[in-house]
């Protein structure tokens, strides 16, 4: 009996001597075609991930010709171009075993089907499957702590937002917080990115305020699966007393200011020396300190 460790064709020989007096010496053959055996390949089990989080895959590799070489190549079922896997492997009798790994991030949330391809040196194929389980992931929406405005006056309120399924496409909506807009939604304009590794963009919209208050505004982002994400901002709604000076004017140590106003003394700027030259027709030059 004989166990070829390679695929390939070989040429069997058989010799039969008499060993008598007289005796003779025969000699035969026969080709013996060896087949390949492709690998055998295990992808692993199902996982459960978030969209955007990158993960790493690792599959194993067992191949009875222990002498070949192999590649590997994940194919994680989306849009994105197959991987090639880094392949680790051990070639020692009597079989070769590996893993092939690779790493991948899917941009939106799903049931996406990899698979793992290993190829031996001679062409043969092995391949097995999983399962992605991709759960969504709502945007996270951020605002500035507080906002003042002008009465009478338009503001635009700005949200900005990041999903890290920059495959989906979002919609938004601010509350105002007054009058007819104090709990009803008003759509918003949006602008985004959505390249990799992560979405990003803003939610504007424009309001006119009408009365000095202070109004507690939401922002909303919804994504493209139904999940939202919200933030509240804080508008303060305030005007300039005695804009006109129509109020008159009252004395403060540091001279006189506008009723309902308060002096401001900014920070102390140190003397800096200067000289300026000045010529005229029968004036000497004359050096000043500013």
């Amino acid at each position: 009996s004989r166990a070829y460790v390679e695929n390939g064709l070989y040429v069997a020989r058989v010799a039969t001597r008499v060993d008598e007096p007289g005796g003779a010496l025969t000699h035969r053959s026969t080709l013996v075609r060896v087949e390949n055996v492709r690998p055998v390949v295990e992808a692993g089990p199902d996982v459960t991930i978030k969209e955007g989080e990158s993960f790493t895959l690792t599959g194993h590799f067992e191949d009875k010709e222990w002498v070949d070489k192999h590649e590997a190549v994940w194919d994680f079922g989306d849009n994105a171009l197959p991987v090639k896997g880094v392949v680790s492997e051990t070639n020692n009798p009597p079989s070769s075993k590996g893993t092939a790994t690779a790493s991948h991030a899917y941009c939106n949330n799903g049931d996406y089907t990899a698979t793992l391809r290993v190829q031996d040196d001679d062409g043969g194929v092995g391949e097995d499957k999983l399962t992605v389980h991709v759960e969504n992931v709502p945007p996270a929406v951020t605002v500035d702590p507080i906002f003042f405005a002008y009465p009478c006056v338009p503001v635009t309120l700005v949200a900005r937002f990041v999903d890290p399924g920059w495959c989906d496409r979002h919609t938004a909506t601010w509350k105002f917080g007054d009058g007819d807009f104090a709990f009803e939604p008003v759509p918003a304009t949006v602008r985004e990115v959505n390249k990799p590794p992560i979405g990003y963009g803003i939610a504007a919209a424009t309001h006119t305020y009408r009365a000095l208050a202070t109004h507690l505004t939401e922002c909303i982002v919804t994504d493209s699966d139904g999940a939202s994400g919200a933030a509240q901002l804080t508008v303060v709604v305030v005007d300039l007393m005695n804009r006109d000076f129509e109020a008159g004017f009252h004395d403060v140590p540091l001279g006189t200011v506008a009723n309902e106003w308060t002096a401001y003394v900014g920070p102390a700027v140190p003397a800096v020396p200067a000289t300026v030259a000045v010529e005229a027709a029968g004036v000497s030059p004359v050096s000043y300190t500013h």
